[in-house]
């Protein structure tokens, strides 16, 4: 997690994972972004609008290329093309970023480390 100079935090996790890890990656984001929809309604925005988070997911195959990625808040689903049996990979980013009330109820919620320079 970091921190810019107004408070906002960042927080971005990559994973990359063959088949047989795909379904469980999906679902562990998956529980991320469900709880940022629940903690923090209406959901992303831009924070120089005054939302309280926003997020950007990424996802590509082992060749590089981009996959669609969609994540329903009402089902909490998220959907990403599953990558072929065998050796492939796929890669999935996560990039929260998010108010100083977002950062702290996130740490809360994850165990985690608050930023550098604050207190959880």
């Amino acid at each position: 997690m970091s921190e810019d100079t107004e408070g906002r935090c960042t927080l971005e996790a990559m994973a990359s994972v063959t088949a047989p890890h795909w379904t469980a990656l999906l679902a562990e984001v998956a529980a991320v972004l469900a709880w940022a929809h629940r903690a923090f309604p209406p959901g992303p925005g831009a924070l120089d609008d005054g939302a309280e988070w926003d997020c950007q997911l990424q996802a590509s195959d082992d060749g590089g290329a981009d996959l669609p990625a969609h994540f329903d808040p009402a089902d909490g689903r998220l959907t990403v093309p599953k990558p072929p049996t065998g050796g492939a990979r796929h890669t999935l980013i996560l990039t929260l970023c998010g108010t100083p009330a977002f950062a702290a109820a996130w740490a809360e919620a994850w165990d985690a480390a608050p930023p550098p320079g604050r207190r959880a």
